[in-house]
């Protein structure tokens, strides 16, 4: 899956330096799902887009970053 997490204020959606996330950093939002319509298209970081993935994407975050992503309403985690 590919992730857009957060509910964010106008002003935050401009472009930003990635920073990395302390250990234990934990944020909670909305995340989008992208399918057939980008699969097989290029990301932002160059790499082809596999729907099939285990993959996020974060306004903020560096490129790498590993996350562990948990559904608030069955509590499985994936690591991404």
């Amino acid at each position: 899956i590919s992730l857009s997490c957060g509910r964010h204020s106008k002003s935050s959606r401009s472009a930003k330096t990635p920073v990395a996330a302390p250990v234990g950093w934990s944020e909670t939002g909305i995340a989008s799902w992208y399918g057939e319509p980008y699969h097989g298209r290029r990301a932002a970081n160059g790499e082809v887009f596999n729907m099939h993935d285990l993959t996020a994407a974060h306004k903020t975050l560096p490129f790498n970053t590993w996350l562990r992503v948990r559904n608030l309403t069955n509590r499985r985690e994936v690591t991404v």
